[in-house]
């Protein structure tokens, strides 16, 4: 039994599998890459424009994350079950000096669809002005989640884990009210499947990816931010996130 063949959609990722025709690629190729794209999709990547910050700043955030379809076949087989459509999660920011940064990421396990996400993670970065309009930012993460559910079929209880590392960069340039980013980063991950129906661990060994990202944002008021960001990782992922920041 193809039990590599059973990742599916278990948040949802806009997968884009390689140009290679399904024939071409073996099951076990296809079914580690959607585990690579899940673990994508969950890790704690930037989506912060660079800006000003006034005094020792805190920022409080939740953010929603999209769950594009995914083209889940594997071979001949059409995987069963779909996840929730977005996934929020919550952030927090304390900024020291105008500069430093620390912060954290946070997500109970509240069932949604017959699944349960847990995450937590936590940030160190340093933030540069250029100007009075450019700035950049750099950060450093670390990130854990755990997502319990029907991940090979339906009714199961089968558990995915995913632990990452990470650093990335980012361009802002703020405009008045608008603020526009690009970034890049690095990460590299670790992540493995525990399926119930078979009583079996399937560990991926650690896999490093780069991924992009560019938002544009907009202050509604001084105390709070809506932003927008586009994210592409390694040709194989693109989805969106959009985050509402109050801002202390």
């Amino acid at each position: 039994m193809l039990i590599r063949m059973l990742i599916l959609s278990l948040l949802g990722v806009s997968a884009f599998l390689s140009a290679t025709p399904v024939a071409a690629v073996t099951a076990q190729e296809q079914s580690e890459r959607l585990q690579l794209i899940y673990a994508h999709l969950l890790d704690f990547r930037s989506q912060r424009p660079p800006m000003a910050v006034v005094g020792e700043g805190q920022e409080w955030e939740v953010e929603f994350l999209h769950r594009p379809e995914v083209n889940n076949r594997i071979g001949n087989k059409q995987e069963p079950v779909e996840g929730p459509p977005i996934l929020p999660r919550f952030r927090y920011r304390q900024f020291f000096d105008q500069s430093y940064q620390v912060g954290v990421g946070l997500q109970v396990p509240v069932e949604v669809m017959e699944y349960r996400y847990a995450f937590l993670a936590g940030e160190l970065g340093y933030q540069w002005m250029v100007s009075e309009d450019w700035a950049l930012a750099a950060r450093t993460y670390l990130a854990r989640s755990v997502i319990h559910g029907p991940i090979t079929m339906t009714d199961a209880e089968d558990v995915f884990e995913v632990q990452q590392q990470g650093i990335d960069a980012t361009l802002g340039y703020q405009w008045e009210e608008w603020l526009l980013s690009a970034g890049v980063g690095h990460s590299s991950v670790q992540n493995k499947l525990s399926i119930e129906e078979d009583g079996v661990m399937l560990e991926e060994p650690s896999a490093g990816y780069t991924y992009y990202y560019g938002g544009i944002g907009y202050l509604v008021r001084p105390d709070l931010r809506l932003n927008f960001t586009q994210h592409s990782t390694d040709q194989i992922l693109r989805h969106w996130s959009f985050a509402v920041t109050l801002i202390r």
